[in-house]
């Protein structure tokens, strides 16, 4: 038998044994269609070094269990072949996006019979993840300040900190220019190849190397991970930093974990962590740790880490695609993110979607400026409102979006 993937409608045979795992799951409120009943699946192939390694499927809201209870039903982390013969008569193409382009959508209230559950593959890639997480070390920073920077006394003449939010495509990619030195990169992902050799070409002539002290993976949707085991073999960081509270059962999270493992770099990040490097004071803070961690689902997005970089008179947080509802801890229980600061930068959590419209941490952190990575007429409809416009006023329109920006001119912001 063969089975097929889908290309903006049209289908194309490939072979029996292709495996595409679910990376994410956007949910019907969130789409830019009118029909209300449909979610947005975004697959993944098991081989994640092919260039055709996402594809979209538009389901009814009857195939979609979020919290994974159902075997029958799609959730994040599994794993499917699909039946071409079955597959034709349950599909039909729907108009969708800015650009209207035609994306599949499976008609049906079942599965069964078309799209065939890989458990095989799902148990494979999680023992090799969590075999990967059982080898790595913990404890990865000392709450102290970090020896080899002397404390700056002379608040006119101290280097500055820079935050570098790229221009990678629908996905993000974050670069830290800390004092020392030091360049931490959050998170990997660009478009296609040409935009990721504009990134080092960029890396290269601004610092004469390409090489980095940490690569921190927020979370690990591929719109996060696509290009981090390149970027482990081409800039050779000295450590990777991860959260293992929740297994992303895909291919792009094993190939990454693989690398680290075998170079020996990988860290967990088994709490929530600060360092200081001269006047800096830097946080890792894991949402597993936030009040209300309890209610987090399978969803990634809500098993990430989140950055909190202090400066005399500035303060960035990077969100990565936290929810509105946990972001609210950072702010109302006392954490880094409550500093009365005069310059607070707010990396938008989750491109500017409806996720982050939560107005109790928005009022509570009142950024100054902010910053949105998303990709210009996005199939999300990213940056959505109401989240834009209330964002726009709390900054007074300072609100950077990347899509605005050319490939090698990132949005800068020093950290004074």
């Amino acid at each position: 038998m063969k089975s097929v993937y889908v290309n903006w409608g049209k289908i194309v045979m490939i072979n029996m044994n292709s495996v595409w795992s679910i990376d994410d799951i956007t949910p019907n409120g969130m789409l830019p269609i009118k029909d209300r009943d449909l979610f947005l699946i975004k697959l993944v192939h098991l081989n994640a070094n092919i260039s055709a390694g996402i594809r979209y499927l538009l389901v009814r809201d009857g195939l979609i269990d979020i919290k994974n209870n159902s075997a029958s039903k799609l959730s994040f982390g599994q794993s499917y072949s699909f039946d071409e013969d079955a597959l034709k008569s349950f599909i039909s193409s729907y108009k969708f996006g800015p650009n209207k382009k035609k994306i599949p959508i499976l008609r049906g209230d079942t599965i069964g019979g078309y799209v065939y559950r890989r458990k095989d593959i799902e148990a494979d890639l999680q023992d090799k993840i969590e075999y990967y997480y059982k080898r790595a070390k913990v404890n990865i920073m000392k709450p102290e300040q970090d020896p080899r920077i002397p404390k700056i006394r002379n608040k006119g003449i101290q280097p500055r900190s820079k935050l570098f939010i790229f221009n990678v495509g629908q996905g993000d990619t974050i670069l830290l220019e800390l004092q020392g030195g030091e360049l931490w990169l959050i998170d990997a992902y660009f478009w296609r190849k040409e935009t990721y050799d504009s990134f080092k070409r960029w890396i290269k002539e601004r610092y004469r190397t390409i090489k980095l002290t940490r690569l921190i993976i927020s979370h690990f949707h591929y719109d996060h991970i696509r290009y981090a085991a390149k970027v482990v073999e081409d800039f050779e960081p000295k450590e990777v930093i991860v959260d293992n509270s929740y297994t992303h059962k895909t291919g792009a999270a094993q190939n990454l974990l693989n690398i680290c493992d075998s170079r020996g770099i990988l860290k967990v990040l088994d709490n929530s962590r600060q360092m200081r490097l001269g006047d800096d004071e830097i946080k890792l803070i894991r949402t597993n740790n936030f009040p209300g961690s309890h209610q987090l689902s399978p969803d990634p997005n809500e098993h990430a880490i989140a950055l909190c970089i202090k400066t005399i008179n500035s303060l960035a947080l990077l969100s990565a695609d936290i929810p509105g509802w946990l972001l609210e801890s950072l702010v109302t229980n006392g954490g880094p993110a409550s500093s009365k600061l005069p310059n607070k930068i707010y990396k938008v959590t989750h491109h500017c979607s409806l996720t982050g419209d939560h107005d109790p941490f928005l009022n509570e952190f009142l950024p100054t400026r902010a910053a949105t990575s998303c990709a210009l007429k996005n199939r999300y409809g990213f940056p959505h409102d109401p989240p834009r416009s209330k964002i726009n006023r709390l900054t007074n329109y300072l609100h950077d979006i990347t899509y605005t920006r050319p490939l090698g001119c990132p949005i800068t912001y020093e950290l004074v």
